[in-house]
């Protein structure tokens, strides 16, 4: 069972060619650190292997948290990272004549989870070998509670394909870095073979387009609605598919010297 709140993290490194450096850094010191503050229960990070529509960062850190209020969240991590740590290592500069650190975040955020089916475990003994992320908002006109119903049934039909393990779907309630989308679904994968998940899903969507009722999208809950002006109810905002890079505990396995 997941948390009911997760943040969210999107980023890159800023010198690519120092992308090794990136992932020892935040892998083996920075996540650690998080996950010491109390109530932060998990995190997974995830590089991006395939995305299918939208602007999508390169690298996913998604954190479970044990508050279930935000703020109380927020306030414990940054009173924890503010905190003298022995073995905390700063993060790297940026590569000169850049300013910074080496890790910009594109996006840091907290969402609320509205709906959990099929089996999650982002537990660094079960964590997915890779994900599908789903960005969404609602088209203008769409009616909100019916959206996320139909949404709801189309996520657990979804989950009932060849290489899936569950799904959860999730509302930002707090953007504290750029901009996240209203809606997020993070779908667990049993594999790391995403181009042949994505082959499928691409399928099924196909057929769905075409009203083709065989498609496992049409499901429990019927084609999606459209709005008076024709648009779908869920307009896409980004489409990808990421694979595990670590799923780190509390340990750190890089340290201050």
């Amino acid at each position: 069972m997941l948390t009911n709140i997760m943040m969210a993290v999107t980023s890159h490194p800023q010198d690519p060619a120092r992308e090794v450096e990136f992932n020892e850094w935040y892998t083996r010191n920075h996540v650690p650190d998080v996950l010491n503050a109390p109530g932060w229960r998990h995190a997974v990070r995830y590089k991006l292997a395939k995305a299918t529509a939208g602007d999508v960062s390169p690298y996913l850190a998604l954190y479970q948290v044990d508050h279930d209020d935000v703020e109380a969240a927020e306030t414990t991590l940054m009173k924890h990272l503010a905190s003298p740590l022995p073995w905390r290592i700063p993060m790297p500069p940026a590569t000169p004549p850049a300013q910074g650190g080496l890790v910009p975040l594109d996006v840091r955020a907290y969402f609320r989870k509205t709906l959990e089916v099929g089996r999650n475990d982002q537990s660094p003994e079960n964590a997915p070998k890779a994900v599908m992320v789903v960005q969404t908002h609602p088209a203008r006109g769409a009616p909100v509670q019916p959206m996320n119903k139909w949404y709801d049934g189309h996520v657990a039909d979804v989950i009932r394909m060849p290489g899936f393990r569950g799904a959860a779907r999730y509302e930002r309630i707090d953007m504290k870095t750029g901009y996240a989308s209203p809606y997020l679904a993070v779908y667990e994968l049993e594999t790391d073979d995403v181009e042949k998940v994505a082959q499928d899903v691409a399928k099924q969507a196909e057929l769905a387009y075409a009203r083709d009722e065989s498609s496992l999208f049409y499901g429990s809950v019927g084609w999606m609605p459209t709005t008076a002006g024709g648009e779908r109810w869920v307009q896409v905002d980004g489409f990808a598919y990421f694979t595990l890079v670590s799923a780190p505990s509390k340990v750190p396995t890089l340290v201050a010297v």
